[in-house]
């Protein structure tokens, strides 16, 4: 099973920027030295807690510093990008990781960028996320001349082509034919999570959803490869938990309800944002549940997993058995807060945890 974290990033909105992005590239560096598979970073223009407006900029700092961690879109938000000009900077990208690089998409989750980007049609940002990604992969599969008309998009280049210099080609991505696609799915019986499974792509599962909707996930990731033919046995499905490890259950239990601590933070910022833009149906463990039953403390308590290394595992395990078997777990990553207690988290998960999982799964 493969471990990895998704670092949207968030940090307090008092947090120097020059700092925090210095700590975020400091866990990239930490994960890939204590043994991650994966990083992946999102991408918000509009946001002084989530500052990462551009993920493959970030990340490209981090390639030297690195040997072996995938890098990750957590995730491209294709809405706001031309497609020709995604297509050039992925397949740039992919070549300065020399193939590290896991490309995922998505249709945008920040109302602000929406409003910023003119992109709040809800319908239609899925099909210009699929729009988006359909005209990457025609242009990463063939020379000039490139014609291609849709509904969002125009993507043309035919006059200005010179053959002995290379001039009017767009690059292809060092991976063949292309880096591996995952889509983000948060809401119940996803659409994206359908078509990934029909298009034989990856899914990551948004860590702070309820585990009822994470379950739907598999339903649906199974409904999608089925239309297409195809069988999935959930290798490529990517599952996200806050996950709190300490040498103690007691000491995990005191961090992970500290309500001035970063995981009360995490869910607070989330919650309230949900409940202010009225999209806390996201949040819910079903959709019965009223907006003042879901605060931080409950959140924390049937969503973060925490205790000492054994405990830990126990609930990985169970949580697999209860909502599908994912191949893969992927932790939130949370401001350090000076402390290095959130380092220590991780190291415990990588070195200690994941052998226990690995073997049961």
């Amino acid at each position: 099973m493969k471990l990895g974290m998704f670092m949207m990033p968030l940090h307090p909105v008092d947090r120097d920027m020059t700092r925090a992005l210095k700590e975020d590239l400091a866990t990239v560096v930490h994960a890939d030295r204590i043994g991650f598979d994966e990083m992946w970073v999102g991408e918000h223009a509009s946001c002084l807690t989530e500052p990462i407006a551009n993920p493959l900029l970030f990340l490209a700092s981090a390639i030297h510093l690195t040997k072996r961690i995938k890098l990750g879109t957590g995730v491209l938000n294709l809405p706001q990008h031309h497609p020709a000009r995604a297509a050039c900077e992925v397949a740039q990208f992919d070549h300065m990781s020399e193939g590290r690089l896991l490309l995922g998409i998505g249709p945008g989750g920040l109302r602000s960028d929406f409003e910023l980007f003119k992109t709040e049609d809800h319908a239609a940002r899925p099909q210009m996320a699929l729009e988006s990604i359909d005209m990457m992969i025609r242009i990463w599969s063939q020379d000039p001349p490139y014609e291609m008309k849709g509904k969002f998009w125009d993507v043309s280049l035919k006059e200005s082509v010179i053959p002995e210099f290379g001039i009017g080609w767009m690059p292809k991505p060092y991976q063949k034919p292309h880096p591996p696609i995952v889509m983000s799915a948060m809401s119940m019986g996803s659409g994206s999570v359908k078509t990934a499974g029909a298009r034989g792509w990856g899914v990551i599962t948004a860590p702070f959803i309820h585990k009822n909707m994470v379950k739907t996930h598999w339903k649906a990731l199974q409904e999608g490869a089925a239309s297409a033919g195809r069988r999935t046995d959930g290798a490529e499905w990517r599952v996200g938990r806050t996950v709190v490890v300490a040498p103690s259950d007691a000491e995990a239990r005191d961090a992970a309800f500290d309500p001035k601590g970063q995981y009360y933070f995490y869910y607070d910022y989330l919650i309230r944002q949900m409940k202010h833009f009225n999209f806390a149906v996201t949040m819910k463990p079903d959709p019965s549940v009223s907006d003042d039953q879901l605060t931080a403390e409950s959140a924390v308590a049937d969503r973060v997993i925490h205790g000492s290394p054994k405990r830990v595992a126990e609930q990985i395990i169970a949580l697999r058995e209860e909502v599908g078997p994912f191949g893969g777990l992927v932790t939130s990553q949370h401001d350090w807060n000076g402390t290095d207690f959130e380092k220590r988290s991780m190291q415990l998960l990588a070195e200690e945890v994941m052998p226990i999982v690995r073997r049961a799964a």
